[in-house]
Protein backbone atom coordinates (compact mmCIF):
# COMPACT_ATOMS: atom_id res chain seq x y z
CA UNK A 1 0.00 0.00 0.00
CA UNK A 2 1.41 3.49 -0.90
CA UNK A 3 2.21 5.97 1.90
CA UNK A 4 0.38 9.28 1.97
CA UNK A 5 2.93 12.22 1.57
CA UNK A 6 2.46 16.01 1.25
CA UNK A 7 4.35 17.97 -1.37
CA UNK A 8 6.78 20.57 0.16
CA UNK A 9 5.41 23.46 -1.86
CA UNK A 10 1.92 22.70 -0.65
CA UNK A 11 3.21 22.47 2.90
CA UNK A 12 4.97 25.87 2.63
CA UNK A 13 1.83 27.41 1.18
CA UNK A 14 -0.18 25.92 4.01
CA UNK A 15 2.16 27.34 6.67
CA UNK A 16 2.16 30.78 5.03
CA UNK A 17 -1.61 30.90 5.03
CA UNK A 18 -1.66 29.67 8.61
CA UNK A 19 0.87 32.36 9.73
CA UNK A 20 -1.14 35.05 8.02
CA UNK A 21 -4.24 33.89 9.72
CA UNK A 22 -2.55 33.79 13.05
CA UNK A 23 -1.11 37.25 12.49
CA UNK A 24 -4.48 38.64 11.67
CA UNK A 25 -5.93 36.82 14.66
CA UNK A 26 -3.19 38.02 16.91
CA UNK A 27 -3.70 41.54 15.81
CA UNK A 28 -7.41 41.15 16.45
CA UNK A 29 -7.02 39.48 19.88
CA UNK A 30 -3.57 40.84 20.83
CA UNK A 31 -1.64 37.56 21.26
CA UNK A 32 1.13 37.34 23.80
CA UNK A 33 4.01 36.26 21.52
CA UNK A 34 5.05 34.60 18.27
CA UNK A 35 6.62 31.75 20.23
CA UNK A 36 3.31 30.51 21.50
CA UNK A 37 1.96 30.43 17.98
CA UNK A 38 4.92 28.40 16.83
CA UNK A 39 4.53 25.94 19.70
CA UNK A 40 0.95 25.44 18.87
CA UNK A 41 1.81 24.77 15.22
CA UNK A 42 4.42 22.22 16.27
CA UNK A 43 1.91 20.48 18.51
CA UNK A 44 -0.65 20.32 15.73
CA UNK A 45 1.92 18.98 13.25
CA UNK A 46 3.09 16.30 15.76
CA UNK A 47 -0.50 15.20 16.31
CA UNK A 48 -1.08 14.92 12.57
CA UNK A 49 2.08 12.80 12.15
CA UNK A 50 0.87 10.41 14.85
CA UNK A 51 -2.55 10.07 13.13
CA UNK A 52 -0.94 9.48 9.74
CA UNK A 53 1.26 6.77 11.22
CA UNK A 54 -1.76 5.05 12.74
CA UNK A 55 -3.59 5.18 9.38
CA UNK A 56 -0.60 3.73 7.56
CA UNK A 57 -0.27 0.91 10.08
CA UNK A 58 -3.96 0.09 9.81
CA UNK A 59 -3.82 0.08 5.98
CA UNK A 60 -0.75 -2.20 6.02
CA UNK A 61 -2.52 -4.59 8.35
CA UNK A 62 -5.61 -4.70 6.07
CA UNK A 63 -3.41 -5.42 3.04
CA UNK A 64 -1.74 -8.28 4.89
CA UNK A 65 -5.10 -9.74 5.95
CA UNK A 66 -6.46 -9.54 2.38
CA UNK A 67 -3.31 -11.24 1.06
CA UNK A 68 -3.76 -14.10 3.54
CA UNK A 69 -7.44 -14.42 2.58
CA UNK A 70 -6.54 -14.46 -1.13
CA UNK A 71 -3.99 -17.19 -0.47
CA UNK A 72 -6.64 -19.30 1.29
CA UNK A 73 -9.10 -18.83 -1.62
CA UNK A 74 -6.43 -19.89 -4.10
CA UNK A 75 -5.75 -23.01 -2.06
CA UNK A 76 -9.52 -23.78 -1.99
CA UNK A 77 -9.79 -23.32 -5.79
CA UNK A 78 -6.86 -25.66 -6.35
CA UNK A 79 -8.45 -28.25 -4.05
CA UNK A 80 -11.85 -27.93 -5.85
CA UNK A 81 -10.13 -28.27 -9.23
CA UNK A 82 -8.42 -31.41 -8.06
CA UNK A 83 -11.77 -32.82 -6.83
CA UNK A 84 -13.39 -31.91 -10.17
CA UNK A 85 -10.68 -33.72 -12.12
CA UNK A 86 -11.06 -36.72 -9.85
CA UNK A 87 -14.87 -36.75 -10.32
CA UNK A 88 -14.52 -36.45 -14.10
CA UNK A 89 -12.20 -39.41 -14.09
CA UNK A 90 -14.69 -41.41 -12.01
CA UNK A 91 -17.62 -40.33 -14.28
CA UNK A 92 -15.82 -41.45 -17.41
CA UNK A 93 -14.96 -44.72 -15.76
CA UNK A 94 -18.61 -45.21 -14.70
CA UNK A 95 -19.82 -44.41 -18.22
CA UNK A 96 -17.54 -47.00 -19.69
CA UNK A 97 -18.68 -49.49 -17.09
CA UNK A 98 -22.38 -48.74 -17.83
CA UNK A 99 -21.82 -49.24 -21.53
CA UNK A 100 -20.05 -52.51 -20.87
CA UNK A 101 -22.85 -53.69 -18.57
CA UNK A 102 -25.49 -52.59 -21.09
CA UNK A 103 -23.79 -54.51 -23.87
CA UNK A 104 -23.54 -57.49 -21.55
CA UNK A 105 -27.26 -57.16 -20.68
CA UNK A 106 -28.29 -56.98 -24.34
CA UNK A 107 -26.15 -59.99 -25.13
CA UNK A 108 -27.72 -61.93 -22.26
CA UNK A 109 -31.28 -60.86 -23.07
CA UNK A 110 -31.12 -61.76 -26.75
CA UNK A 111 -34.66 -62.22 -28.12
CA UNK A 112 -36.16 -61.46 -24.68
CA UNK A 113 -35.72 -57.75 -25.34
CA UNK A 114 -37.76 -57.99 -28.54
CA UNK A 115 -40.44 -59.95 -26.70
CA UNK A 116 -40.54 -57.24 -24.03
CA UNK A 117 -41.05 -54.57 -26.69
CA UNK A 118 -43.85 -56.58 -28.27
CA UNK A 119 -45.49 -57.11 -24.87
CA UNK A 120 -45.47 -53.39 -24.12
CA UNK A 121 -46.84 -52.52 -27.56
CA UNK A 122 -49.59 -55.15 -27.36
CA UNK A 123 -50.52 -54.05 -23.85
CA UNK A 124 -50.75 -50.43 -24.98
CA UNK A 125 -52.88 -51.26 -28.02
CA UNK A 126 -55.24 -53.43 -25.99
CA UNK A 127 -55.54 -50.76 -23.31
CA UNK A 128 -56.51 -48.21 -25.99
CA UNK A 129 -59.11 -50.62 -27.38
CA UNK A 130 -60.60 -51.30 -23.95
CA UNK A 131 -60.77 -47.57 -23.24
CA UNK A 132 -62.89 -47.11 -26.38
CA UNK A 133 -65.15 -50.09 -25.66
CA UNK A 134 -68.73 -49.84 -24.56
CA UNK A 135 -69.37 -50.25 -20.82
CA UNK A 136 -69.26 -53.86 -19.78
CA UNK A 137 -66.89 -54.88 -22.56
CA UNK A 138 -63.77 -54.82 -20.35
CA UNK A 139 -62.95 -54.88 -16.61
CA UNK A 140 -61.40 -51.94 -14.76
CA UNK A 141 -58.68 -54.15 -13.23
CA UNK A 142 -57.67 -55.35 -16.68
CA UNK A 143 -57.42 -51.77 -17.96
CA UNK A 144 -55.25 -50.71 -15.01
CA UNK A 145 -52.98 -53.72 -15.44
CA UNK A 146 -52.55 -53.03 -19.17
CA UNK A 147 -51.79 -49.35 -18.52
CA UNK A 148 -49.10 -50.28 -15.98
CA UNK A 149 -47.61 -53.01 -18.20
CA UNK A 150 -47.43 -50.71 -21.25
CA UNK A 151 -45.24 -48.26 -19.29
CA UNK A 152 -43.05 -50.89 -17.62
CA UNK A 153 -39.27 -50.39 -17.86
CA UNK A 154 -38.20 -53.82 -16.70
CA UNK A 155 -38.93 -57.26 -18.10
CA UNK A 156 -42.38 -58.74 -17.32
CA UNK A 157 -42.61 -61.83 -15.19
CA UNK A 158 -44.18 -65.13 -16.16
CA UNK A 159 -47.20 -64.31 -13.99
CA UNK A 160 -47.73 -60.99 -15.79
CA UNK A 161 -47.45 -62.66 -19.19
CA UNK A 162 -50.08 -65.21 -18.12
CA UNK A 163 -52.34 -62.41 -16.90
CA UNK A 164 -51.92 -60.60 -20.23
CA UNK A 165 -53.06 -63.77 -21.98
CA UNK A 166 -56.05 -63.99 -19.63
CA UNK A 167 -57.04 -60.38 -20.41
CA UNK A 168 -56.82 -61.16 -24.12
CA UNK A 169 -59.00 -64.24 -23.69
CA UNK A 170 -61.57 -62.28 -21.68
CA UNK A 171 -61.67 -59.61 -24.40
CA UNK A 172 -62.24 -62.28 -27.05
CA UNK A 173 -65.13 -63.70 -25.01
CA UNK A 174 -66.63 -60.24 -24.48
CA UNK A 175 -66.43 -59.42 -28.19
CA UNK A 176 -68.68 -62.43 -28.94
CA UNK A 177 -71.18 -61.90 -26.12
CA UNK A 178 -74.69 -60.45 -26.43
CA UNK A 179 -76.12 -58.95 -23.25
CA UNK A 180 -79.32 -57.13 -22.38
CA UNK A 181 -79.73 -54.73 -19.48
CA UNK A 182 -81.80 -51.72 -18.44
CA UNK A 183 -80.21 -48.27 -18.30
CA UNK A 184 -80.95 -44.59 -18.76
CA UNK A 185 -80.85 -43.36 -22.35
CA UNK A 186 -80.63 -39.72 -23.44
CA UNK A 187 -82.93 -38.83 -26.32
CA UNK A 188 -81.79 -36.42 -29.06
CA UNK A 189 -83.89 -33.68 -27.44
CA UNK A 190 -82.02 -34.14 -24.14
CA UNK A 191 -84.77 -35.91 -22.20
CA UNK A 192 -83.73 -39.07 -20.30
CA UNK A 193 -85.69 -42.31 -20.34
CA UNK A 194 -85.31 -45.83 -19.01
CA UNK A 195 -84.96 -48.39 -21.77
CA UNK A 196 -83.75 -51.92 -22.43
CA UNK A 197 -80.32 -51.90 -24.10
CA UNK A 198 -78.87 -54.71 -26.18
CA UNK A 199 -75.07 -54.75 -26.42
CA UNK A 200 -73.23 -56.92 -28.95
CA UNK A 201 -69.64 -57.12 -27.78
CA UNK A 202 -67.76 -53.82 -28.07
CA UNK A 203 -69.28 -53.00 -31.45
CA UNK A 204 -73.00 -52.34 -31.05
CA UNK A 205 -75.49 -50.96 -28.55
CA UNK A 206 -79.14 -50.46 -29.39
CA UNK A 207 -82.43 -49.67 -27.69
CA UNK A 208 -85.26 -51.11 -29.76
CA UNK A 209 -84.52 -50.15 -33.37
CA UNK A 210 -82.37 -47.14 -32.41
CA UNK A 211 -78.56 -47.20 -32.38
CA UNK A 212 -76.87 -45.90 -29.22
CA UNK A 213 -73.47 -44.46 -28.39
CA UNK A 214 -71.78 -44.15 -25.00
CA UNK A 215 -70.45 -40.76 -23.94
CA UNK A 216 -67.32 -41.31 -21.82
CA UNK A 217 -67.39 -37.66 -20.71
CA UNK A 218 -70.86 -37.84 -19.14
CA UNK A 219 -70.92 -41.66 -18.65
CA UNK A 220 -74.34 -41.92 -20.33
CA UNK A 221 -75.95 -43.79 -23.17
CA UNK A 222 -76.93 -41.38 -25.93
CA UNK A 223 -79.29 -42.08 -28.83
CA UNK A 224 -77.92 -41.04 -32.20
CA UNK A 225 -79.60 -37.86 -33.37
CA UNK A 226 -79.72 -39.24 -36.90
CA UNK A 227 -80.27 -42.95 -37.42
CA UNK A 228 -79.07 -45.02 -40.43
CA UNK A 229 -81.41 -46.23 -43.16
CA UNK A 230 -84.33 -48.53 -42.57
CA UNK A 231 -82.46 -51.71 -43.53
CA UNK A 232 -79.95 -51.38 -40.70
CA UNK A 233 -82.66 -50.54 -38.20
CA UNK A 234 -84.63 -53.56 -39.36
CA UNK A 235 -81.69 -55.77 -38.42
CA UNK A 236 -81.91 -54.33 -34.89
CA UNK A 237 -85.58 -55.34 -34.73
CA UNK A 238 -84.59 -58.88 -35.74
CA UNK A 239 -81.91 -58.84 -33.03
CA UNK A 240 -84.42 -57.85 -30.36
CA UNK A 241 -86.99 -60.44 -31.49
CA UNK A 242 -84.60 -63.37 -31.76
CA UNK A 243 -84.18 -65.82 -28.93
CA UNK A 244 -80.93 -66.72 -27.22
CA UNK A 245 -78.88 -69.20 -29.21
CA UNK A 246 -80.38 -68.32 -32.60
CA UNK A 247 -78.42 -66.77 -35.44
CA UNK A 248 -79.46 -63.35 -36.70
CA UNK A 249 -78.04 -60.94 -39.27
CA UNK A 250 -77.23 -57.55 -37.74
CA UNK A 251 -75.23 -54.52 -38.88
CA UNK A 252 -72.12 -53.94 -36.72
CA UNK A 253 -69.64 -51.08 -36.65
CA UNK A 254 -66.08 -52.50 -36.42
CA UNK A 255 -64.71 -48.97 -35.92
CA UNK A 256 -66.89 -48.58 -32.78
CA UNK A 257 -68.61 -45.36 -33.74
CA UNK A 258 -67.06 -43.41 -36.65
CA UNK A 259 -68.41 -45.67 -39.38
CA UNK A 260 -71.89 -45.59 -37.86
CA UNK A 261 -71.77 -41.79 -37.70
CA UNK A 262 -70.84 -41.59 -41.39
CA UNK A 263 -73.52 -44.13 -42.29
CA UNK A 264 -76.16 -42.09 -40.47
CA UNK A 265 -75.22 -39.02 -42.53
CA UNK A 266 -76.20 -40.71 -45.81
CA UNK A 267 -79.30 -39.01 -47.25
CA UNK A 268 -82.54 -40.94 -47.46
CA UNK A 269 -84.76 -41.24 -50.53
CA UNK A 270 -86.61 -37.97 -49.99
CA UNK A 271 -83.37 -36.08 -49.36
CA UNK A 272 -81.93 -37.53 -52.54
CA UNK A 273 -84.95 -36.36 -54.48
CA UNK A 274 -84.72 -32.93 -52.83
CA UNK A 275 -81.16 -32.59 -54.15
CA UNK A 276 -82.60 -32.54 -57.69
CA UNK A 277 -84.43 -29.29 -56.87
CA UNK A 278 -86.97 -27.91 -59.39
CA UNK A 279 -85.89 -30.04 -62.35
CA UNK A 280 -86.08 -33.15 -60.21
CA UNK A 281 -89.62 -32.30 -59.13
CA UNK A 282 -90.65 -31.78 -62.77
CA UNK A 283 -89.22 -35.18 -63.71
CA UNK A 284 -91.16 -36.81 -60.89
CA UNK A 285 -94.32 -35.02 -62.01
CA UNK A 286 -93.77 -36.38 -65.53
CA UNK A 287 -93.39 -39.86 -64.04
CA UNK A 288 -96.59 -39.52 -62.01
CA UNK A 289 -98.54 -38.29 -65.04
CA UNK A 290 -97.20 -41.22 -67.04
CA UNK A 291 -98.21 -43.71 -64.35
CA UNK A 292 -101.70 -42.27 -64.12
CA UNK A 293 -102.06 -42.33 -67.90
CA UNK A 294 -100.78 -45.91 -68.02
CA UNK A 295 -103.23 -46.96 -65.30
CA UNK A 296 -106.15 -45.35 -67.15
CA UNK A 297 -105.13 -46.90 -70.50
CA UNK A 298 -104.59 -50.34 -68.98
CA UNK A 299 -107.96 -50.21 -67.27
CA UNK A 300 -109.67 -49.20 -70.52
CA UNK A 301 -107.78 -51.59 -72.82
CA UNK A 302 -108.00 -54.53 -70.42
CA UNK A 303 -111.75 -54.02 -70.09
CA UNK A 304 -112.10 -53.71 -73.86
CA UNK A 305 -110.00 -56.86 -74.40
CA UNK A 306 -112.12 -58.81 -71.95
CA UNK A 307 -115.34 -57.67 -73.60
CA UNK A 308 -113.99 -58.51 -77.07
CA UNK A 309 -113.11 -62.03 -75.95
CA UNK A 310 -116.60 -62.46 -74.55
CA UNK A 311 -118.04 -61.11 -77.81
CA UNK A 312 -116.02 -63.59 -79.86
CA UNK A 313 -117.52 -66.45 -77.84
CA UNK A 314 -121.05 -65.01 -78.15
CA UNK A 315 -122.64 -64.56 -81.59
CA UNK A 316 -125.16 -62.02 -80.34
CA UNK A 317 -123.77 -58.51 -81.08
CA UNK A 318 -123.33 -56.14 -78.11
CA UNK A 319 -122.47 -52.48 -78.37
CA UNK A 320 -120.19 -52.33 -75.31
CA UNK A 321 -117.12 -53.29 -77.34
CA UNK A 322 -115.69 -52.40 -80.78
CA UNK A 323 -116.24 -55.87 -82.30
CA UNK A 324 -119.83 -55.91 -81.13
CA UNK A 325 -120.46 -52.52 -82.71
CA UNK A 326 -119.01 -53.78 -86.01
CA UNK A 327 -121.27 -56.84 -85.89
CA UNK A 328 -124.28 -54.63 -85.19
CA UNK A 329 -123.40 -52.46 -88.18
CA UNK A 330 -122.98 -55.54 -90.35
CA UNK A 331 -126.34 -57.00 -89.39
CA UNK A 332 -128.13 -53.67 -89.76
CA UNK A 333 -126.69 -52.83 -93.20
CA UNK A 334 -126.41 -56.35 -94.60
CA UNK A 335 -128.72 -55.65 -97.67
CA UNK A 336 -126.33 -52.86 -98.79
CA UNK A 337 -123.99 -53.35 -101.67
CA UNK A 338 -120.48 -54.63 -101.16
CA UNK A 339 -118.84 -51.28 -101.78
CA UNK A 340 -121.16 -49.46 -99.40
CA UNK A 341 -120.70 -52.03 -96.64
CA UNK A 342 -116.95 -51.97 -97.04
CA UNK A 343 -116.87 -48.20 -96.73
CA UNK A 344 -119.07 -48.19 -93.63
CA UNK A 345 -117.02 -50.93 -91.93
CA UNK A 346 -113.77 -49.11 -92.68
CA UNK A 347 -115.31 -45.94 -91.36
CA UNK A 348 -116.37 -47.73 -88.15
CA UNK A 349 -112.89 -49.23 -87.68
CA UNK A 350 -111.27 -45.85 -88.23
CA UNK A 351 -113.65 -44.42 -85.66
CA UNK A 352 -112.66 -47.04 -83.05
CA UNK A 353 -108.89 -46.75 -83.51
CA UNK A 354 -108.49 -43.24 -81.98
CA UNK A 355 -110.30 -44.34 -78.85
CA UNK A 356 -108.01 -47.35 -78.55
CA UNK A 357 -104.76 -45.52 -79.27
CA UNK A 358 -105.57 -42.46 -77.18
CA UNK A 359 -102.75 -41.67 -74.74
CA UNK A 360 -100.37 -44.29 -76.14
CA UNK A 361 -98.29 -41.74 -78.01
CA UNK A 362 -98.29 -39.51 -74.93
CA UNK A 363 -96.65 -42.29 -72.93
CA UNK A 364 -93.94 -42.53 -75.54
CA UNK A 365 -93.49 -38.76 -75.48
CA UNK A 366 -93.15 -38.73 -71.68
CA UNK A 367 -90.58 -41.52 -71.88
CA UNK A 368 -88.54 -39.41 -74.30
CA UNK A 369 -88.92 -36.16 -72.36
CA UNK A 370 -87.76 -37.57 -68.99
CA UNK A 371 -84.07 -38.15 -69.95
CA UNK A 372 -84.00 -34.77 -71.68
CA UNK A 373 -85.15 -33.16 -68.44
CA UNK A 374 -82.45 -35.14 -66.63
CA UNK A 375 -79.88 -33.75 -69.05
CA UNK A 376 -81.23 -30.26 -68.38
CA UNK A 377 -80.80 -30.79 -64.63
CA UNK A 378 -77.25 -32.00 -65.26
CA UNK A 379 -76.40 -28.83 -67.15
CA UNK A 380 -77.99 -26.64 -64.46
CA UNK A 381 -76.09 -28.47 -61.72
CA UNK A 382 -72.77 -28.09 -63.53
CA UNK A 383 -73.43 -24.38 -64.04
CA UNK A 384 -74.02 -24.03 -60.31
CA UNK A 385 -70.84 -25.99 -59.59
CA UNK A 386 -68.72 -23.72 -61.77
CA UNK A 387 -70.28 -20.67 -60.17
CA UNK A 388 -69.23 -21.99 -56.75
CA UNK A 389 -65.71 -22.60 -58.04
CA UNK A 390 -65.57 -19.06 -59.42
CA UNK A 391 -66.69 -17.52 -56.13
CA UNK A 392 -64.98 -19.72 -53.53
CA UNK A 393 -62.33 -21.69 -55.43
CA UNK A 394 -61.67 -25.42 -55.12
CA UNK A 395 -60.44 -25.40 -51.52
CA UNK A 396 -63.63 -26.82 -49.99
CA UNK A 397 -65.26 -29.70 -51.92
CA UNK A 398 -68.49 -29.28 -49.92
CA UNK A 399 -69.18 -26.01 -51.71
CA UNK A 400 -69.25 -27.89 -55.04
CA UNK A 401 -71.18 -30.90 -53.74
CA UNK A 402 -74.58 -29.18 -54.06
CA UNK A 403 -74.30 -28.58 -57.81
CA UNK A 404 -72.77 -31.99 -58.48
CA UNK A 405 -75.53 -33.68 -56.49
CA UNK A 406 -78.18 -31.84 -58.49
CA UNK A 407 -76.50 -32.86 -61.77
CA UNK A 408 -76.26 -36.54 -60.86
CA UNK A 409 -79.64 -36.82 -59.15
CA UNK A 410 -81.55 -35.26 -62.03
CA UNK A 411 -79.77 -37.55 -64.49
CA UNK A 412 -80.68 -40.57 -62.38
CA UNK A 413 -84.28 -39.41 -61.98
CA UNK A 414 -84.61 -38.89 -65.73
CA UNK A 415 -83.41 -42.43 -66.43
CA UNK A 416 -85.51 -43.88 -63.61
CA UNK A 417 -88.63 -42.31 -65.13
CA UNK A 418 -87.75 -42.91 -68.78
CA UNK A 419 -86.90 -46.63 -68.63
CA UNK A 420 -90.16 -47.76 -66.97
CA UNK A 421 -92.12 -45.33 -69.11
CA UNK A 422 -90.83 -46.96 -72.30
CA UNK A 423 -91.69 -50.39 -70.93
CA UNK A 424 -95.18 -49.22 -70.01
CA UNK A 425 -95.57 -47.70 -73.46
CA UNK A 426 -94.63 -51.03 -75.00
CA UNK A 427 -97.21 -52.86 -72.88
CA UNK A 428 -100.01 -50.42 -73.71
CA UNK A 429 -99.02 -50.25 -77.38
CA UNK A 430 -99.01 -54.04 -77.71
CA UNK A 431 -102.44 -54.32 -76.15
CA UNK A 432 -103.81 -51.54 -78.37
CA UNK A 433 -102.31 -53.17 -81.49
CA UNK A 434 -103.86 -56.49 -80.51
CA UNK A 435 -107.31 -54.89 -80.22
CA UNK A 436 -106.87 -53.03 -83.53
CA UNK A 437 -105.71 -56.25 -85.17
CA UNK A 438 -108.83 -58.05 -83.94
CA UNK A 439 -110.98 -55.22 -85.30
CA UNK A 440 -109.31 -55.31 -88.71
CA UNK A 441 -109.54 -59.08 -88.78
CA UNK A 442 -113.23 -59.05 -87.93
CA UNK A 443 -113.87 -56.28 -90.46
CA UNK A 444 -112.12 -58.26 -93.20
CA UNK A 445 -114.08 -61.36 -92.21
CA UNK A 446 -117.40 -59.49 -92.38
CA UNK A 447 -116.62 -58.15 -95.87
CA UNK A 448 -115.56 -61.62 -97.05
CA UNK A 449 -118.72 -63.14 -95.56
CA UNK A 450 -120.85 -60.52 -97.28
CA UNK A 451 -119.18 -61.26 -100.63
CA UNK A 452 -119.70 -64.98 -100.18
CA UNK A 453 -123.41 -64.54 -99.42
CA UNK A 454 -123.84 -62.32 -102.49
CA UNK A 455 -122.22 -64.92 -104.71
CA UNK A 456 -124.27 -67.72 -103.21
CA UNK A 457 -127.47 -65.76 -103.81
CA UNK A 458 -126.45 -65.00 -107.41
CA UNK A 459 -125.87 -68.73 -108.12
CA UNK A 460 -129.20 -69.63 -106.62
Amino acid sequence: MKKFTIHPKILKMFFSILLCALAIHSNAQNPTSFTEVLEKMRAVSHQERIQNAEREAKAVKQVQEQGQRLQKLRQQVEAASADHRSLETKFEANEQRIQALRAQLEAQQGDIGEVFGVVRQVAGDLHADLSMNLPGAGSLDGKNFLAELSERKELPTIVELERLWMVFSAEIMNSASVTRFAAEVMSPDGSPRQDSITRVGPYLAAAGDKYLNFSHESSRWVELSRQPSGYHRKTLQNLNRTKEGNLVLVSLDPTRGPLLQQLSQLPNLWERIHQGKLVGYIILAVGVIGLLLFAERMFFLSGTEKKIKQQLRDLQPRKDNPVGRLLSLYHEDNPLSFETLEVKIDEAVLGEIPRIERGVTTLKLLGAVAPLLGLLGTVVGMIETFQSITLFGTGDPKLMANGISQALVTTALGLIVAIPMLLLFNIVSSKAKWIIGILEEQAAGMIAMHMEEKRRLQHV
